[in-house]
């Protein structure tokens, strides 16, 4: 069936394989202290780190405490 479609398909990678992180370590921490500190919600922390919101809550997430 692969050589019919033309080769394998090329879907997203398995768990094994995660996604790089849009944003360094020291910005992740920044993240999580400026949302626990002054509690801006993440479209604002998005907007001031120029990345989707997503990863933001994803950082704050990753941080293992509650926002």
């Amino acid at each position: 069936m692969a050589e019919r479609r033309g080769g394998t398909r090329g879907g997203r990678p398995g768990p094994a394989h995660r996604r790089k992180q849009k944003l360094v370590f020291t910005y992740r921490l920044l993240v999580m202290l400026v949302s626990m500190r002054l509690r801006l919600p993440h479209t604002a922390l998005a907007e001031l780190f120029r990345v989707n919101r997503s990863t933001i809550a994803a950082a704050v997430r990753d941080t293992g405490v509650a926002s």
